[in-house]
């Protein structure tokens, strides 16, 4: 009696198939980098502002694996300034392969930096900070610089992340520093997103933020699905914001969260320009 031959089924290549598309999806989103552009229009920036070009780097977490893309990406943008948005470093031993990168940076535009909660969790972060201003970067720890050019100027604010000290200045303290001053059109470097409202409130018009890498694992139509902190489906979780009158960006970040990959969910850097004109 002949036996029959089984049948091969045909499920084995088509786990195959979708076996590759996830590890190649793995490897775009976790290797690599892209750029994000957004154009931001304001009819109260001053005039000899209108085109000024910002690059955010954001969330990089120690990850110098990245240096020679994040040098290429900024030279290719080729903007008037560079913001450093928090959390450049989980270890002290990091800054030291991060120097290429920095010094690289600085070479292509002023940097300001501002604090991430990672950093506050080193085991000396004044030593950190200290060797930080050391390569180049301006550090904007709860206070503000004013950017002039052509007779108009500009506030450049930074507010440090809520892990730093509890008797630290607060952003409303910062603000009214800045009106004292004269006020203006006033920019801010934040690490965290969900303070958003807070700071459209205190008059500032474009903040720069980071901090929730995107929601990790992004899902269409539903964005980003877990924020640090283990918030499901963060309201704030990449790309441009509005409120009112002012605006925020907020990088989808570099790296992942506690060996987790991104998922669905590419390494951005934003680019971003001001114009002057009505918004639209």
């Amino acid at each position: 009696m002949k036996r029959r031959k089984r049948r091969r089924t045909g499920w084995r290549p088509l786990v195959i198939l979708l076996l590759l598309i996830l590890a190649a999806l793995l490897c775009r989103d976790n290797l690599q980098v892209r750029t994000v552009d957004y154009d931001l229009s304001f009819p109260d920036l001053p005039e000899a502002f209108d085109g000024l070009k910002i690059l955010q780097i954001s969330d990089l977490h120690g990850r110098d694996i990245l240096t020679k893309q994040l040098l290429t990406r900024a030279e290719a943008a080729s903007p008037d300034l560079i913001f450093l948005t928090g959390d450049l470093a989980d270890g002290e031993g990091q800054l030291t392969r991060l120097e290429p990168l920095i010094r690289g940076l600085a070479e292509i535009a002023p940097l300001y930096y501002v604090t991430g909660n990672h950093e506050w969790a080193l085991a000396d972060t004044e030593g950190f900070l200290r060797d930080l201003s050391g390569l180049g970067i301006t550090l904007l720890r709860n206070r503000f610089v004013t950017l002039e050019r052509n007779g108009d100027r500009l506030l450049l604010a930074g507010a440090e992340d809520l892990n730093g000290y509890a008797d630290m200045k607060t952003p409303e303290e910062l603000a009214r520093e800045m009106e004292a001053a004269g006020g203006g059109f006033s920019l801010l470097l934040a690490h965290r997103p969900e303070f958003f409202p807070d700071y459209a409130a205190l008059g500032f018009r474009v903040i720069f933020s980071g901090h929730v890498h995107g929601g990790m694992l992004r899902l269409p139509l539903l964005g980003g699905l877990l924020a640090p902190g283990h918030v499901l489906f963060p309201k704030y979780d990449g790309g441009l914001f509005t409120l009112g009158d002012s605006a925020m960006i907020l990088s989808r970040g570099l790296a992942g969260v506690n060996g987790f990959p991104r998922i669905f969910n590419p390494m951005e850097v934003p680019v971003v320009v001001l114009h002057r004109g009505e918004n639209g």
